[in-house]
């Protein structure tokens, strides 16, 4: 028996099984970039080689889709979907250990400029599972090294960013980088890979580059205060204020000083002092593990 999806008015678009066939090979696909593209796999050259030819577009390209599809009534299952766009999003993470990929990928005019929110957007689609948000926000973090990159993430939070109409296949959506990384870091508060990388990227925005440091912590404290009051059990953090919170999230003894100077950054707005600025980012493995 062929079972077939369905669109909106009851018209038969697909065979189930083609449906099945295409996630297969997608899955398949994005397993063998990951694994490709691995700098313990591979030389940092083909680490570069691998983003030449247009690895990096059809990694986002994907995330795109299957965000589209987990949010629409005949999506396939969150577990198939998964399996898919967690290889896809450790395969953008591989290759943004080199730094000339992220650059060709915020480069000015450059087709695959909407990365960020697309990968904000993933976060949040798929906030559910610790791997992809601790992907995620390794993603945004070495995207970061670069100034227009943390320009932008500031950008989604400061100014409202819509993912662009042009997307492919992704329809507009807002993101805001500090409602995803809070929500990632409360969600996940056993993840140590989760809360590692959370912990880097808010230091990069806040103590590093401190340009709009103010209103970065305004926007913060206003998007915890917010996510204290939705009704999920898992963000069981609703006694605790921001600073607590960030106190007690734990971090390996390498990311120990970037978290008390983000705590003192932000206890220092709080007292109307404008934060310290940091003239070194932080070192990026070549690879993580989640």
């Amino acid at each position: 028996t062929t079972t077939k999806t369905f669109d909106s008015k009851g018209g038969a678009v697909v065979d189930q099984a083609v449906i099945e066939k295409r996630d297969c090979l997608a899955q398949l696909a994005c397993q063998f970039a990951r694994d490709l593209s691995r700098p313990t796999n591979s030389s940092m050259d083909t680490v570069r080689l691998i983003a030449t030819h247009g690895y990096c577009e059809t990694q986002v390209a994907l995330l795109e889709f299957y965000n589209s599809e987990s949010l629409s009534e005949e999506s396939i299952s969150s577990h198939s979907a998964i399996n898919i766009v967690d290889p896809a999003i450790a395969c953008l993470r591989n290759l943004f250990c080199h730094t000339e990929n992220i650059r060709q990928v915020m480069a000015d005019g450059h087709d695959n400029h909407h990365v960020i929110p697309t990968i904000l957007h993933t976060m949040d689609c798929f906030h559910q599972d610790p791997a992809i948000q601790a992907y995620g926000l390794d993603v945004l973090g070495r995207l970061g090294q670069v100034d227009s990159a943390r320009r932008e993430i500031t950008n989604t939070s400061v100014t409202s960013v819509s993912i662009p109409s042009g997307s492919a296949f992704q329809p507009a959506s807002q993101v805001d980088a500090m409602v995803s990384v809070l929500r990632a870091m409360k969600e996940h508060r056993s993840h140590g890979g989760v809360q590692e990388r959370a912990v880097v990227l808010l230091w990069m925005l806040i103590v590093h580059d401190n340009k709009h440091a103010s209103s970065l912590i305004s926007r913060l404290r206003e998007v915890h205060n917010q996510q204290q009051q939705e009704p999920t059990t898992r963000m069981n953090t609703a006694t605790k204020d921001l600073t607590t919170l960030l106190r007690e999230t734990a971090v390996t003894p390498r990311g120990i000083d970037r978290l008390r100077e983000l705590v003192f950054a932000i206890e220092q707005y709080e007292q109307g002092k404008a934060p310290v600025v940091k003239g070194r980012l932080p070192q990026q493995e070549k690879e993580n593990t989640t």
